[in-house]
């Protein structure tokens, strides 16, 4: 037999000289908010939802504290996720009201183009949840030039690190010598954060 155990929230009752309480059950926080529900986002289990709203354009943002993810088209049931440790650069206009998440290089992950209804908490979060994800980086230098950078992030939820190398020059990922000086970087960003 499975017993429920239920906060309450009680209150007095003064009646007739005496003291009653009634007890009232509390209220449980929703996972998901009413716009992500509506929307049917496909949030993933485990997933808190930290922010859904309409766009200016009309299609539903919901910010979780894993993911953001964007209706894509004002299609129901089709959705772009944007993972925080895949975004590379975040850019609000505050003028136009947009909000323009770039991906990292080679995340395959979509860049998301947020024109926003509301004021800046959308972009609070965004930036609040990118920091998170960041554990360490570094510039990778070769023969007297910056090649590359290894960024380290900690991926929301799993807590596996995610290793993103954006090379300065598209042929320097073939290069031997490079790759070697990226390895190199990587081991000692894993020795510093202690991996």
């Amino acid at each position: 037999m499975t017993i429920a155990v239920r906060a309450a929230i009680t209150s007095r009752l003064h009646v007739g000289g005496l003291t009653w309480r009634r007890a009232q059950p509390a209220r449980r926080a929703s996972t998901h908010s009413a716009a992500a529900t509506a929307a049917e986002a496909p949030i993933g289990r485990g997933e808190r939802v930290l922010f859904s709203d309409r766009t200016a354009a009309g299609p539903v943002i919901v910010a979780t504290g894993w993911a953001i993810y964007q209706q894509a088209g004002g299609v129901a049931r089709h959705w772009l996720r944007l993972g925080w440790e895949d975004v590379g650069r975040i850019s609000w206009s505050r003028g136009a009201g947009v909000l323009t998440l770039t991906a990292l290089p080679g995340s395959d992950a979509p860049t998301m183009v947020l024109p926003l209804a509301g004021g800046e908490s959308l972009v609070n979060l965004t930036r609040e949840r990118v920091a998170a994800t960041r554990l360490a980086s570094v510039q990778v230098w070769h023969d007297g030039r910056n090649c590359a950078r290894v960024i380290a992030r900690r991926k929301p939820g799993t807590g596996k690190v995610a290793w993103v190398i954006a090379f300065s020059v598209a042929h320097d990922d073939d290069d031997p010598a490079i790759q070697a000086e990226v390895e190199l970087a990587i081991g000692e960003l894993q020795a510093q954060i202690g991996l």
